[in-house]
């Protein structure tokens, strides 16, 4: 089994759909939405990536019986979904005289076609749009959440935290209620809902450590920024720099610990779907976990060459400043 390659033939013809739609939209708009689209590596054969959100649909054909048209729905309506939140986050993340507010009105037209094509599949009175209209909210209570206890400040974090920080990818359990409700295995929503909190709260810390150097820059405080500074012993989020990261990870052991209870979240995820026939979507968690194993397998390496190569006294002075 293959997550990309079992589904290559399906790919083209959704997002030649998408490009399709924003090439028609008004010249202004189209060449914003393209940008998006560009931006997404979405246009190009040579650019494209294979993608979770027009991937998804399709690893739940056969094990749940959905129609290859209706999982070509999905996929068109997950990719306008992206766009839309990627969008949105661009502009909660603008001042108000930042040109970004100009893509106000192109993400109100990648919602309308997010919104048509569910409604393809779902009528008004279907129960899929109270799914819709929760985990829309608890994206939105995500996003506030996350600007007031990381921006700006340093806070500790807890469990429940984790799940309200993975909530900002809460749009991302719609298709699932969709492939459960089209393939009438209701009693799995709440389990793919879960795994999806867990999944997300191991992934987010992945994305802390690959972005970890930008988020210092922009004063965005995340767990392993946190565990950072109390590794150094620091007071102030306003103290650290990136030789406390570096010294937390290559002298300390914070990223292993980091990454542990990512993996910790990526087994919850697993185990929440443990008696569900969906195959890929195993797969799909194996392949984080190999990924957590395999971001420690790397900083593993770097800390042995560095000692390797003649740097054990620099690594000592680090330690010795930790103790001071």
């Amino acid at each position: 089994m293959d997550l990309v390659k079992d589904f290559e033939r399906f790919i083209k013809p959704v997002l030649e759909c998408c490009e399709g739609v924003v090439e028609a939209y008004p010249p202004l708009l189209r060449d914003r939405g393209l940008e998006y689209m560009r931006k997404l590596n979405l246009l190009r054969d040579s650019e494209r990536r294979s993608g979770f959100s027009y991937l998804m649909p399709f690893w739940f054909m056969e094990s749940f019986g959905i129609s290859e048209e209706e999982c070509h729905t999905m996929a068109v309506g997950n990719v306008f979904a992206l766009l839309y939140f990627m969008t949105q986050d661009d502009i909660y993340d603008s001042s108000l005289d930042d040109n970004k507010l100009e893509l106000l009105p192109v993400s109100n037209l990648f919602y309308i076609e997010f919104v048509g094509q569910y409604r393809k599949l779902f009528s008004s009175d279907s129960s899929f749009w109270c799914y819709f209209d929760r985990y829309i909210r608890e994206w939105a209570e995500s996003i506030a959440w996350e600007h007031s206890h990381t921006k700006g400040q340093a806070h500790c974090y807890s469990d429940e935290d984790f799940i309200r920080l993975s909530r900002k990818a809460a749009p991302l359990k719609i298709p699932y209620a969709a492939v459960c409700l089209l393939s009438w295995n209701i009693s799995c929503i709440d389990s793919f809902a879960a795994m999806m909190d867990y999944d997300q709260a191991g992934f987010q810390m992945i994305d802390d450590w690959r972005d970890w150097k930008k988020d210092i820059g922009e004063k965005n405080y995340t767990y392993l920024l946190v565990e950072a500074m109390k590794y150094n012993k620091l007071s102030s989020p306003m103290e650290l720099d990136e030789s406390h990261v570096k010294k937390a990870v290559y002298v300390g052991n914070v990223l292993e610990e980091v990454i542990g209870k990512a993996s910790s979240f990526f087994e919850k995820a697993r185990k929440a779907i443990t008696n569900i026939d969906a195959p890929y979507m195993h797969l799909y968690l194996d392949a984080e976990m190999d990924i957590c194993r395999s971001i420690i397998s790397k900083v593993q390496e770097e800390k042995q060459s560095m000692l390797g190569g003649g740097l054990s006294s620099l690594l000592l002075r680090l330690s010795q400043n930790q103790s001071e």
